[in-house]
């Protein structure tokens, strides 16, 4: 969108030219009184010779346009205009010939590329056109000083030294004396200081242009030239202007000359005047009495009136056009201007104005152009067009209501009525319904762009009777259904685009697939299906195509083959089919398109390999075929490619060597970028001699996992206008060369990472803008290379640096944004000037050796992101001022010593990702608001800490938890029912900021997981506390889990029947707990279980022998169960076991088949043990009776006793 404004606010400057240059033609048959001709009767007088001639000595002409001012009759002379009759010189016509419309013009149509060079990420082809462009325009102007010489001319009416830079000089004074000067013409050659009021001598003036320039002329725009500028500061002297009928007082600044409109309204003859961007801050809303009845042409655009419209234009009833774009205009359209009926041309563009389309604008059937764009106007588009369709003689070519959101109603049928239209723009509008079959009436249309408008439907087919259309844009619509076969009739069609949206935005809903007719469009030159839904393969009649020029179905779905046909496209300059479907190998004959600059097919999937005859494409400037599934070598004919600038083929299969041949004759390669498949051997490498002088001066180098070492590559240090170098996992184990920053001088980007760079890093001066630097994974020792700099990124971690962090860092390095020294040896104490770096946003000290307490400064740091210390030996307390990090994504403090309770203004943290506090003292218990207040939270250790207490059931509230680790602590209680509850659907949002590396316990062993690996890691890990209850069911619930650890507690009851769902469960740790019951069978179906502990429980009966418990042969997994039997184990099961056995449940869980077989046993034992005995000893079954009568005996005398004692107690 930002794009299309700058093209629209530039095709509204293009107009301003078109009116400055092109408008004068007839001004030209007024003012000039007699012919010039090269043959005049008479020659020109030795006086007015002698005059040009001093005039010519005061310029200076690079390029030689006066060369022919030479010899005595300057009426031959180049720009000279003699009188016939007398041979006068009458006209001097220097105007700068250089095109610079079409210069001006041509650079607009790399409109995107304007956007990308105000970041600085212009294309370096680009900025080469420009180069060659401006220096072509600087050589083609006269400059040097005007000779007042030019007085000598008497009889001079015409003078024109417009589009040359005078740098600066201001315009003369005597100008003002040349008496019979009737055009003056001083537009765009750079003069400054303030316009003479002398000018208003030249009572015969009829024409008048001082046009200046500002930063918004499309010449200054790509032209930097030093900040000069006409002013006036009164316009009084216009009233010896009695016959002035044109006035370009464009850009000259006039905001000292509140009164303009009184001064211009003293004009009796005006016709046309421009008072563009004047820098006029009013608009008088009425005037004493109109003197401008002549005036045709009003251009007050791009001004700050921060007004209203006035109704006095409604008056100038000869008014023809009118153009007060982006000017600050606010409220309502004046409806009388629908009665100017004169009116052909109407701009307000650019405003910000109120309600709809006045109803009387139906009467302005004159009207040609009516420019709306971006105004805010609202209501429906309806009435409008209805009634202006009724005009029997309506003239309305072209309309222009983009970028009004709130202007709506449905395309009318009546839109067909106006059939002089030839161009229609309803861009980003919220104009609906659908594409009306009467569109097929408009057979003048040549544009109809209906860009991210809510206009669906389909296509009619109607739109084939379109012959002069030129220009179809539908993308971002809500135009859906196929291309029409019809659309093959547009023969003079010359841009399509149906385009969708890559930024989360709807794209262009037409979709089936590119029709064969297309080939019948021979006048096409770009195709944009880049993005949309569009699929099938490319037809072979896209051979057909011989005008076209650019092909872009990137983003599309359209797969197949490229066809061989596309050989056929000789004008073809861009072919992009990148992150699209397209596949097959990349065929022969696209050798033939010898006019190709762009051939970009990268993240496609294109396979096989660079054909040879790659080498015949000599206009190609950019090629593109990173990341697919290429492989093979890299022919040498690439290095036929003298024009290229761009050469990109990362993330490819590639194998074999690169050698100078590669290079001979890539003389303006700017940007080089090759990488293979990263793997245990390198597959490709770099092989040059070591005095390798390449001849091309690369701006930007990407070069990884591939084989450049082992010695530093001297011939980088050729590359001395290089922007970015990034050098990762090639092999380097060589030392940094001292003086590197001298040879590369204007790097702002370097990348040396993943070598074995060794030694200390030597001294580098960086450039101003210099932004990052990175030299992680490497050997190097030594201090810390903390230079003084701008930079902002600086990542050293993964080395063997050593010492402390500089005390003064904050002066050393003032607008770092992010540190990264983990993993080194370093010492001493996290500096306190950490604290005034108010730009950080990650500071990263991770496996380090620092000690001491935490900096107590950290209020300032209120952008901080990520802050990672853990694995170092700090200690004490977390400091209060850390309650004003409200932007951290990540705190990580885990592996130390700190010590206290988890600190309450850790809710403030509203979005927090990452809270890893693992393995220090921290205590006491586990507080609701983390569940409450840390809603983002992906994921929470606090694991080998002294918490205590019962796991808040809040936790429940995190439904973006993914890792949950709060092992070796005291927590007791049961573990609340509606925990696991788990998605991986959150690791899109700021994952960059929650890959920090991360200490986690998984198959038994400690892990330290990061990056990619521990985006879609989901854990569980309860260990070792003294939970208790029964496995919630709900655990089983989040399918992704990948771990799941409740070892070491006092966990009873039977283990889930549906942990069967956890299909992505890779560890599995129940041990040391009292859970009984069988095992589930649906345990056998988790096929990614790696590791498996039930040991030290109570579980019974036969293990699953199903699927992938078959793979873990291991009898310790199931050992301390003395009542499980079955492989691995070498207790065998009995007969009964094998059937399906029928659970009954008692307190502790015990089967109704084992208390059986128990119930059994015993009886027989006890049974025969005792009554088998007293059968067989006849003494023994005595001696048990008679003390069984003995005990009777007792038994009946201590009855008697107490009833005895009772009875007297009664008594």
């Amino acid at each position: 969108m930002i794009s299309t404004h700058l093209f629209m606010s530039t095709v509204h400057l293009l107009l301003i030219f078109f009116f400055s240059f092109f408008g004068t033609a007839s001004y030209l048959r007024v003012i000039q009184p007699v012919s010039c001709t090269k043959n005049p009767i008479f020659k020109c007088s030795e006086m007015e010779t002698k005059a040009l001639l001093s005039f010519k000595e005061g310029l200076t002409d690079p390029s030689g346009r006066l060369s022919s001012w030479v010899g005595e009759d300057c009426c031959n002379w180049t720009g000279v205009g003699c009188d016939n009759s007398r041979g006068h010189v009458v006209k001097l016509d220097l105007r700068n010939s250089l095109p610079v419309i079409e210069f001006g013009y041509r650079v607009i149509k790399f409109g995107y590329g304007v956007i990308e060079f105000e970041y600085g990420v212009i294309e370096f082809e680009y900025e080469d056109y420009l180069d060659e462009k401006l220096k072509a325009y600087e050589k083609s102007c006269l400059g040097g000083k005007i000779s007042p010489s030019l007085l000598n001319l008497k009889h001079l009416s015409y003078l024109d030294l417009s589009l040359n830079n005078f740098s600066g000089n201001t315009v003369p004074k005597f100008l003002g004396s040349l008496e019979s000067l009737m055009y003056l013409n001083l537009s765009f050659s750079f003069f400054s200081g303030v316009v003479p009021p002398q000018l208003g001598n030249l009572s015969r003036l009829q024409y008048l242009d001082l046009t200046s320039y500002s930063s918004s002329n499309i010449i200054n725009y790509f032209i930097s030239f030093p900040p000069w500028g006409l002013e006036v500061k009164s316009l009084q002297w216009l009233v010896g202007f009695p016959s002035l009928r044109y006035l370009n007082l464009g850009y000259v600044n006039l905001e000292k000359v509140p009164d303009w409109l009184h001064s211009v309204n003293m004009l009796p003859s005006l016709v046309e005047l421009h008072l563009v961007e004047c820098g006029l801050a009013s608009l008088p809303h009425s005037v004493s009495s109109n003197n401008l009845t002549l005036l045709s042409v009003l251009d007050l655009s791009l001004n700050n009136f921060n007004s209203s419209i006035p109704h006095w234009f409604s008056n100038v009833s000869g008014l023809s056009t009118i153009n007060l774009a982006n000017s600050l205009l606010r409220g309502a359209i004046p409806d009388g201007m629908g009665h100017l009926a004169n009116l052909r041309s109407l701009a307000l563009a650019d405003n910000i104005l109120i309600g709809k389309i006045p109803n009387s604008f139906s009467n302005l059937c004159n009207l040609q152009t009516l420019d709306l764009y971006s105004t805010n106007i609202s209501g429906e588009v309806v009435e409008f067009l209805d009634g202006l369709s009724q005009c029997s003689n309506n003239s309305l070519e072209y309309l222009d209501l983009s970028f009004n959101r709130f202007l709506g109603g449905n395309l009318p049928y009546s839109l067909g009525g106006l059939k002089k239209l030839k161009t229609i723009y309803l861009i980003e509008t919220s104009v609906g319904g659908s594409i009306p079959d009467s569109i097929g009436n408009l057979t003048s249309l040549q544009t109809l762009d209906l860009y991210g408008s809510s206009v669906g439907g389909s296509i009619p087919d109607s739109i084939g009777n379109l012959r002069s259309l030129q220009t179809l844009d539908l993308s971002g619509s809500s135009v859906g259904g196929s291309i029409p076969d019809s659309i093959g009739n547009l023969t003079s069609l010359q841009t399509l685009h149906l385009f969708g949206s890559f930024v989360g935005g709807s794209g262009s809903s037409v979709g089936g697939s590119i029709p064969d007719s297309i080939g019948n469009l021979r006048s096409l030159q770009t195709l944009d299906l880049s993005g949309s839904s569009v699929g099938g393969s490319i037809p072979d009649s896209i051979g057909n195509l011989r005008s076209l020029q650019t092909l872009d179905l990137s983003g599309s779905s359209v797969g197949g083959s490229i066809p061989d046909s596309i050989g056929n496209l000789r004008s073809l300059q861009t072919l992009d089919l990148s992150r699209s479907s397209v596949g097959g190998s990349i065929p022969d004959s696209i050798g033939n398109l010898r006019s190709l600059q762009t051939l970009d097919l990268s993240e496609s999937s294109v396979g096989g390999s660079i054909l040879d005859s790659i080498g015949n494409l000599r206009s190609l400037q950019t090629l593109d075929l990173s990341y697919n599934q290429m492989n093979g070598a890299i022919p040498e004919s690439v290095g036929k490619l003298s024009m290229l600038v761009t050469l990109r083929l990362s993330g490819n299969s590639w194998e074999g060597s690169l050698t100078e041949a590669h290079f001979q004759n890539l003389t303006r390669l700017k940007s080089l970028d090759l990488s293979a498949e990263l793997s245990a051997n390198y597959t490709l490498v770099f092989d040059v001699k070591h005095d390798w002088v390449p001849l091309f001066k690369l701006r930007e180098i990407y070069l990884s996992d591939m084989k450049i070492g082992p010695k530093f590559p001297a011939w980088l240090q050729t590359q001395n206008k290089l922007i970015t170098i990034l050098l990762d996992n090639v092999g380097i184990s060589d030392t940094i060369p001292h003086g590197l920053w001298k040879s590369c001088p204007n790097v702002t980007s370097w990348s040396l990472s993943g070598n074995k760079l060794r030694g200390q890093v030597p001294y580098f001066q960086f450039h101003p803008s210099a932004d990052s630097f990175d030299l992680s994974s490497n050997n190097l020792e030594g201090p810390l290379p903390l230079f003084r700099s701008n930079l902002s990124e600086i990542s050293l971690q993964n080395n063997m640096f050593s010492g402390p962090i500089p005390e003064n860092i904050s002066e050393l390095l003032p607008k770092l944004s992010w540190l990264d020294l983990s993993s080194n040896s370093i010492t001493g104490r996290i500096p306190h000037s950490i604290g005034m770096l108010k730009g950080l946003i990650g500071l990263v000290l991770r496996n380090n050796s620092l000690s001491m307490k935490l900096p107590p400064h950290w209020k300032d740091l209120r952008k901080l992101v990520v802050l990672n210390l853990a694995e170092n030996n700090m200690s004490g307390s977390v400091p209060s001022s850390m309650q004003y990090l409200k932007s951290l994504r990540e705190i990580s403090l885990s592996q130390n010593h700190l010590e206290g309770e988890l600190p309450f203004f850790f809710r403030n943290y509203k979005y927090l990702l990452v809270l890893d506090l693992g393995g220090n003292k921290f205590s006491g218990k586990l507080p609701a608001w983390i569940g409450e207040s840390l809603s983002s939270l992906l994921r929470l250790s606090l694991r080998s800490n002294l918490f205590h207490g019962n796991i808040p059931p809040q936790l429940c509230l995190l439904l973006s938890l993914q890792i949950l680790d709060l092992a070796h602590n005291d927590f007791s209680g049961a573990i609340p029912q509606c925990l696991g509850n788990f998605s991986d659907d959150q690791y899109s949002r700021f994952y960059n900021y929650s890959d920090q590396e991360m200490l986690l316990v998984s198959k038994g062993r400690e892990y330290l997981y990061g990056g990619s690996s521990i985006r879609h890691f989901l854990s569980i890990d309860l260990s070792n506390n003294n939970l208790s209850g029964e496995i919630p069911d709900n655990v089983t619930s989040s399918s992704k889990l990948v771990n799941l650890n409740l070892s070491m507690n006092h966990m009873f009851g039977r283990i889930p029947e549906n942990i069967g769902n956890l299909h992505m469960l890779e560890t599995l740790d129940l041990s040391m707990n009292e859970l009984s019951g069988p095992i589930p069978e649906s345990l056998s179906s988790l096929t990614f279980l790696s590791h498996l502990n039930l040991s030290f429980n109570n579980l019974s009966g036969k293990i699953p022998n199903g699927y992938q418990l078959q793979t873990l042969n291991d009898s310790s997994i199931y050992e301390g169960n003395s009542l499980l039997c079955g492989p691995p184990l070498s207790t065998k099961c009995s007969e009964d076991e094998t059937k399906p056995r029928v659970a009954k449940e008692n307190g502790r869980g015990i089967e109704s088949i084992s208390f059986y077989i128990s119930m059994v046993a015993g009886f027989i034992v006890g049974f025969w043990g005792v009554c088998g005995t007293l059968i067989i000893r006849t003494s023994w079954r005595h001696a048990y009776f008679r003390s069984f009568d003995n005990l009777k005996d007792k038994i009946a005398v201590f009855v008697m006793v107490k009833i005895v004692r009772l009875l007297r107690k009664v008594k």
